[in-house]
């Protein structure tokens, strides 16, 4: 019981020097195992004032941004696993064009020695960037509607360009 004691003066001292020092209100409650009224510092009547000027304070839009540890433990764990699915894919990305590196610079040649997961990855990426490809194609190809088309080679005005001075 002495131990208690002690920690709880040590607690008031230090509250009376944050108040001193840094110009600041605040208050301590303990509550005592057993017994039926907390110790209040300074009192209780500045206790409640300060508790009620706190409530009043306190912004109820931001209570309900607010997270239990449960509710921020399962939205790390669902962002950690959605990290672990991007970073897996980027994985399966890079080891297919590894395959695809090896097999064009001939260290597979005919894809041998690659198993029916490598191939069907290969297969998805060569589809999809094929797909990338007409759609670029096809913006250039409407590109092209718009641009003037050149001129021959042979109708450029050259005359202009006998006004510059020859480098000899």
């Amino acid at each position: 019981m002495a131990h208690k004691k002690r920690c709880s003066k040590s607690l008031e001292k230090k509250a009376s020097e944050l108040t001193t020092l840094c110009g600041i209100k605040l208050c301590v409650v303990v509550y005592g195992q057993g017994e039926a009224q907390p110790k209040v510092w300074p009192s209780n009547e500045e206790a409640k004032d300060l508790l009620m000027k706190f409530n009043r304070r306190l912004d109820v839009s931001s209570l309900k941004k607010t997270k239990n540890q449960e509710e921020f433990l399962q939205s790390r764990s669902l962002k950690l696993h959605e990290q672990v699915s991007k970073l897996d894919l980027e994985n399966r990305e890079h080891v297919t064009l590894d395959v695809l590196h090896d097999s064009m610079v001939g260290g597979r040649p005919g894809l041998v020695g690659s198993n029916k997961g490598e191939l069907l990855s290969l297969r998805d990426m060569v589809d999809m960037k094929m797909r990338k490809i007409e759609a670029r194609l096809q913006q250039l190809a409407v590109g092209e509607e718009v641009l003037p088309q050149p001129l021959p080679q042979d109708s450029y005005n050259l005359g202009a360009c006998s006004m510059l001075p020859s480098a000899k």
